[in-house]
Order: C-alpha cells, then sequence, then structure tokens
C-alpha cells in the first residue's frame, strides 16, 4: 500500500496508521509541521519519502526507515532524466510505474501524479529548485 499525503495536511496524530502491516510507502510533504513517533508504530515495511530538512525528518528518525530520494521514479538510488521521462511515460499510459514507485514519483508531494512532477525533477537536476 503506497500513501501520498497531500501538502494539505498539517499534522499526523498518534496511532494514525497503527499496525498497518500493509503500508509500505508514504510521502510526507514538508508542509507538514507536526508528526509523532507513534504515527507509524507497527508499520514495520514502511519508507517515509521526504526532505532532510523536514519536520517529518526530525520527528520520525530512529522510528521508520527514511528516504530522501523524491523523483526517484525508477528507484535506482539516483534522480536524473529517466526519472523524469518515466513520469511523462506514466501519465501518457505507456508504461505504468508500479505502486510503489508512484511514491518517489510525486516530486512535488501534491499526491497526484502530474507532469508538474516531471517539470520538477527536471527543475531538481538542472539544480533550479
Amino acid at each position: 500500500e503506497v500513501v501520498l499525503l497531500s501538502s494539505d495536511v498539517a499534522s499526523i496524530a498518534d496511532d494514525t496508521f497503527k499496525d498497518n502491516t500493509k503500508l509500505k510507502y508514504v510521502t510526507i510533504p514538508p508542509q507538514i509541521i507536526s508528526v509523532t513517533k507513534n504515527a507509524f508504530s507497527g508499520c514495520n515495511s514502511l519508507t517515509v519519502i521526504t526532505d532532510e530538512d523536514s519536520f517529518a525528518n526530525n520527528a520520525l528518525s530512529g522510528s521508520v526507515k527514511l528516504s530522501y530520494n523524491r523523483g526517484d521514479s525508477d528507484a535506482d538510488g539516483t534522480v536524473d532524466i529517466m526519472d523524469a521521462t518515466e513520469v511523462q511515460l506514466h501519465i501518457a499510459d505507456v508504461m505504468l510505474l508500479p505502486d510503489e514507485n508512484l511514491a518517489y514519483a510525486d516530486a512535488d508531494f501534491d499526491a497526484d501524479l502530474t507532469i508538474l512532477d516531471a517539470t520538477h525533477i527536471q527543475l531538481f537536476i538542472a539544480k533550479l529548485l
């Protein structure tokens, strides 16, 4: 299961996802300003995708696996032009990304995969973000 939280969400409370063993990936946008360590208790297979300087990074450090590779739609550990291309192909229904890669592909953290994600990846590669 993949959960893409939108920037409309301000906080994640205790036990929100407690013991959800099917939960594999959650994106936490930098706008979220409150996350409790117990929000994901019992989610043993979870990877949280967020920014290094986000509140979630500090709050969850040590309690879940954290990843900072947003935009890495092919999950190869590098954000590059192939990631932007894969997002474009997914949007055009030419190639569908696996569910686990959708969380990484949502580069702008809006809980929706659009051309803006591909653009965000391109801007990141060009060091304009």
